[in-house]
């Protein structure tokens, strides 16, 4: 049974006899109104959005595909990310009012007074499963910023007629579209192939933010870190400790840890790791001079990183990875 993505690669790159795409529609997305306000582009072609897709899609084409909360920073070209649709707050809501065209058709007003507001555009496909008959949507998704829309400037022509002999004065607004797309909807997948952008466009960076203060609380609450205020210090403020911190929320990762894994972790690796513990108490501490580096190490052996795992270009976990289950 083919998968999702291989779904999207027949459609868009290989063009096989297996569907037809029916229709094609572009909006673009404004955060005027929860969780956005749609304006639909009417264009005189789409072939550039065509080809945005394929294009995207060709380059994703060899990637390797991790669960979200493996790789939250997919760059579409060697790996690509996939969650389901439930797991991105108000997508439902979002995927609702594109495939019911909800929309305000764009003007050249409209254009004028709200480019402020536009932080993306989405196309919307419609193709016929021509085995089965069936049709469904899938949606492309891609951000926008205010580089993406030109402004008249003083003293700027083009030429006007088709034999290029007259220069004419630009008074018109432009739109660039972002040719780099961040997520492909399909069935019940999302297929992430830019994170940061994704994470922009959706406000997913709240969803991670809530998931990794929740797991410090589950942290905190279980008493193993002496001194978690240091840990906490740290993650409040680093990009990179809040993404796996989320993972090890969404996987349920911390239920499995105790004092004895980070035992068994220094009995296995002895030197190089920038944590003590206390036999007695039964607790962790941070190594306050070397915070970062002890903080980083401690976040990796809850997510389960006891293998191939580096710091400071020093492999401080065994080869042979350790069982912390």
């Amino acid at each position: 049974m083919q998968t999702n993505f291989e779904v999207l690669q027949d459609i868009f790159v290989n063009s096989t006899a297996n569907y037809s795409i029916n229709g094609l529609s572009a909006f673009l997305l404004s955060d005027e109104e929860e969780p956005f306000k749609l304006y639909k582009l009417n264009m005189s072609t789409h072939e550039d959005l065509r080809a945005i897709i394929r294009r995207n899609l060709e380059n994703a084409t060899d990637a390797q595909l991790f669960p979200y909360h493996d790789n939250t920073s997919p760059d579409g070209n060697e790996s690509v990310s996939f969650l389901k649709k439930d797991d991105v707050p108000n997508f439902q809501d979002i995927e609702h009012l594109i495939v019911n065209d909800n929309s305000v058709g764009l003007t050249k007003s409209i254009f004028e007074e709200s480019s402020k507001s536009m932080k993306g555009y989405v196309i919307d496909v419609i193709v016929t499963n021509n085995t089965t008959a069936e049709e469904f949507h899938v949606l492309v998704f891609s951000t926008l910023s205010k580089a993406n829309f030109y402004k008249p400037k003083k003293s700027l022509y083009s030429f006007g007629n088709e034999d290029g002999d007259l220069l004419q004065k630009i008074e018109v607004s432009h739109l660039e579209l972002n040719e780099k797309c961040c997520a492909f909807s399909i069935n019940d997948e999302i297929f992430v192939t830019h994170g940061f952008y994704f994470e922009r466009l959706f406000k997913y960076e709240e969803h991670i933010e809530n998931h990794s203060t929740a797991i410090l609380g589950s942290i905190n609450g279980s008493g193993l870190i002496d001194n978690f205020n240091v840990l906490e210090s740290h993650c409040s403020t680093n990009k990179n400790f809040k993404k796996k911190l989320f993972t090890i929320s969404t996987e349920s990762k911390f239920d499995h840890v105790t004092f004895d894994t980070f035992k068994k972790v220094k009995e296995t690796v002895v030197d190089g790791l920038y944590f003590s513990l206390d036999t007695e108490k039964r607790t962790i501490k941070i190594d306050e001079e070397n915070s970062h580096k002890s903080v980083d190490q401690i976040i990796r052996v809850i997510n389960d990183e006891a293998a191939e795992t580096l710091v400071s270009e020093t492999r401080i976990f065994a080869n042979q990875r350790i069982n912390i289950g």
